[in-house]
């Protein structure tokens, strides 16, 4: 049990790095849209600001 936790903690902190990059390069360039964002994702971003 204690070891399924510490893969999932693994796992989670591998995936918030990977967020952590995803965000950083829209936000660098937040009027050129790339074609990999989702639309969904774009259109939330087009509401809030």
């Amino acid at each position: 049990m204690q070891q399924d936790c510490k893969n999932q903690t693994a796992l989670l902190h591998r995936q918030g790095s990977n967020i952590a990059k995803a965000l950083q390069q829209p936000l660098s360039a937040p009027y050129s849209p790339t074609p990999t964002l989702p639309k969904k994702g774009g259109r939330m971003k087009w509401e809030m600001s």
